[in-house]
Formats: structure tokens, sequence, C-alpha cells
């Protein structure tokens, strides 16, 4: 029979229970453990597998290299794109509404590059290019990498949240024991050493 431990502490869960008495987690059936990513529980076969209590988790300053790396990268894509594309464009078509036309359509393609770069890097290596050179990596509670839906919520929605109030979701990082941002906690997601 497989034991079943709580992903939060690492308590033995009992059967039948619906919250871990230490934690209070609520626990899912099997069936929530295997076919929902990112249940809080789930079956191992034994306590030392455990996946969050072994991790070592990323804090807030080598988060932010991280970060600086990949807008490093996407500065220099964007740099490239300006210069020998729209700009290119422009000089084909000088009139005033193809020059703003452009800028605009500049703006939306800067955002969907930085969406694509983020969401799209992360759900296929769990990682950006900065969280690569560092060996970061983000995974959900059942240290796999999170589904799309649950990268499209962290790096949208998450994120926003994350910044809007003077960027203390970013800050948190550095002030809980997880290092989890305010864009992990929504997500179920956090950042660890690989």
């Amino acid at each position: 029979m497989v034991a079943r431990y709580c992903a939060r502490c690492g308590l033995e869960g009992t059967e039948g229970t619906q919250f871990c008495a230490e934690c209070g987690v609520r626990q899912h059936s099997e069936a929530d453990a295997e076919g929902v990513r990112g249940a809080p529980l789930f079956a191992r076969e034994s306590p030392s597998e455990s996946t969050y209590a072994t991790h070592v988790y990323a804090g807030f300053w080598v988060r932010l290299v991280a970060w600086v790396i990949d807008m490093t990268i996407l500065a220099i894509a964007f740099y490239i794109i300006s210069n020998f594309i729209f700009n290119g464009l422009i000089r084909l078509l000088p009139t005033p509404f193809f020059y703003h036309l452009l800028i605009s359509y500049e703006q939306y393609f800067r955002l969907a590059l930085i969406l694509t770069y983020f969401v799209g890097l992360t759900v296929k290596y769990g990682r950006t290019l900065g969280k690569m050179a560092l060996g970061l990596k983000v995974v959900d509670a059942n240290n796999v990498t999170p589904s799309f839906e649950s990268v499209l919520l962290r790096e949208t929605l998450g994120k926003l949240v994350s910044t809007v109030p003077l960027c203390l979701g970013y800050l948190w990082i550095g002030w809980n024991s997880s290092k989890k941002g305010w864009h992990d906690w929504i997500a179920f997601t956090c950042v660890v050493r690989k």
C-alpha cells in the first residue's frame, strides 16, 4: 500500500481525512493527485522522497540576477527587431499614418515577445534562459514543470499583482521562508535550485 504524505509539512496522512492534522492543507484523493497538477497532497512511497522538503529555494537576489539576464536578452532582441525590421518598414512607408501604425504594432509585438519568452520557456523547460544560467527552475507542488494554465496565470495576473503595489509581491520573496513571491502563491509554484 502506498502511504500518503502532506506536500507542505510531510506528515503522513490518514485515509478518510480531508485536511492535514499538522498544517491544515486540504488532502486530495489519489485521482486528484494523479489527474490534477499541483494537488497539495499526493501518494509517494516514503517521506524521504518528499519534494518540497528537500528543495533549496531560490532567494530574492539570485532571482533578481536571473531576471536581469532575461531582460538583457529581451533588450538585445528588441534592439535587433526595432532597428532592422520596424525601422526598415518605416523607411519603406514614410507617411505619418504608417509611422504611427507601425509604432503601435511594435508595442504589441514587444508584449507578445515578452509573454512568449517567459511563458513558452517556463512551460517547455521550467525555466527561462536567465534561470537556466543560474541553475534555477520553476516547479509546482508535485515537483514537475507547471502546466500551461498555471504558468500563464503566474506570468500575467500573478506578476501584475506582484508589481502594482510598489513591487511588494517581488520583495515578499525575501521575507518568507519558502521564498515565494505573490505570483508564486497565486499559481501554486516555487522557484528552486536544481
